[in-house]
């Protein structure tokens, strides 16, 4: 590598470090926006309105925002080299989601509900079925990249995650591909769905697995 690819990938580097920086302020915005409107709401209209528009903050508004940000994007599953522009439209995705990484009981309220949770993750983009059964504790890492089918139960403590990090060459890539469980499956409790999963319809997986097994091409 020549002196003047090294000073360009340095560039690139350090311009990707900055935006990645900057986009990691994305989960502060979010709950900043969402406690304001519920405190000037409810100054202004009373403590019914100053909720509502605080949890259509809080909920709806980052799952828009990512659907409209990946909309088209015909990427997945190829990996993503940390840094590039590509990468960083993703990161943008995911810091939306980091408030529900980092505090999961805001999923399980919504779980509580029966079909609600389903419904929030299609406005994210997912594909998910009628009847699906979230246990509790369940993790999920990108509510974008996710197909279930009908009447299939995702077990406790189970974790779908499109993503994974990985190095090649010295460089750092993220692999973003869709986890795929058909109708009428049962995912064993505590199992590790990595990206690219895919479990036909009608299988009952063990618990305490990767599913590695299941990766189809």
């Amino acid at each position: 590598m020549s002196a003047s690819d090294v000073a360009r990938v340095a560039a690139r580097s350090g311009k990707a470090q900055l935006g990645m920086v900057a986009l990691g302020y994305l989960p502060l915005l979010h709950v900043a926006l969402a406690v304001g409107a519920v405190v000037v709401g409810t100054i202004e209209s009373g403590i019914a309105i100053g909720v509502g528009v605080g949890l259509s903050i809080l909920y709806l508004l980052p799952a828009i925002v990512a659907r409209v940000l990946l909309r088209g994007w015909k990427q997945w599953p190829s990996p993503l080299r940390v840094g590039d522009r590509g990468f960083l439209r993703w990161w943008a995705s995911l810091q939306l989601q980091i408030v529900f990484l980092r505090l999961p009981f805001l999923e399980e309220l919504i779980r509580l509900v029966p079909g609600l949770y389903s419904a929030w993750l299609r406005l994210w983009g997912s594909r998910i079925g009628r009847f699906v059964y979230w246990s509790p504790a369940v993790r999920i890492t990108d509510r974008s990249l996710l197909e279930i089918g009908d009447r299939t139960v995702i077990g406790g403590g189970a974790h779908l995650s499109p993503l994974l990090v990985a190095e090649h060459d010295g460089e750092l890539y993220t692999l973003v591909a869709p986890v795929k469980v058909g109708a009428e499956c049962l995912v064993g409790g505590l199992s590790m769905l990595p990206p690219s999963t895919t479990i036909p319809d009608g299988v009952m997986t063990p618990g305490h697995r990767v599913l590695i097994q299941y990766v189809t091409d």
